[in-house]
């Protein structure tokens, strides 16, 4: 959930400054990854202000704001058109690549967006799978 009373741009700053972070340095972060996801434009613009995919794209900023080693997203492109859910899941094998980020998704299709590993959960079963091996797969009742 973003704060409705702030701008996009400050949601993101929140978790820099809550770290320590200087107003400038949180702010700079902020605007890249403002841009990165399409929103530069969008900055000064409240939650009630925004599209649901834009309230969405600035949640995952806020949570990409710290550079996370992990990050629990439960459906993250799910409000997104098809191309900004290509954009973001892109996004996040760019930090899986930079950072040993591992995404972990119930999408089916993003699985194949990489050939690093994958931790796939679908209907009571789960798939991993690093590169092509697959190294469990488990049915649950």
């Amino acid at each position: 959930q973003l704060l409705p009373e702030f701008s996009a741009l400050e949601n993101i700053m929140i978790p820099r400054l809550l770290a320590g972070q200087s107003d400038r340095q949180a702010r700079l972060r902020a605007s890249e990854l403002l841009v990165r996801m399409g929103l530069a434009d969008r900055a000064a613009h409240k939650p009630a202000e925004l599209s649901g995919g834009e309230k969405q794209r600035v949640a995952v900023a806020r949570a990409l704001a710290n550079c996370p080693d992990v990050i629990f997203a439960d459906e993250p492109s799910g409000s997104l058109d098809t191309r900004n859910r290509a954009d973001l899941h892109r996004l996040f094998f760019e930090q899986a690549q930079a950072r040993y980020f591992t995404p972990a998704t119930f999408n089916e299709l993003s699985m194949g967006m990489s050939d690093d590993w994958h931790i796939a959960i679908d209907c009571g079963s789960t798939l991993i799978r690093i590169g092509t091996q697959i190294f469990g797969h488990r049915q649950y009742p």
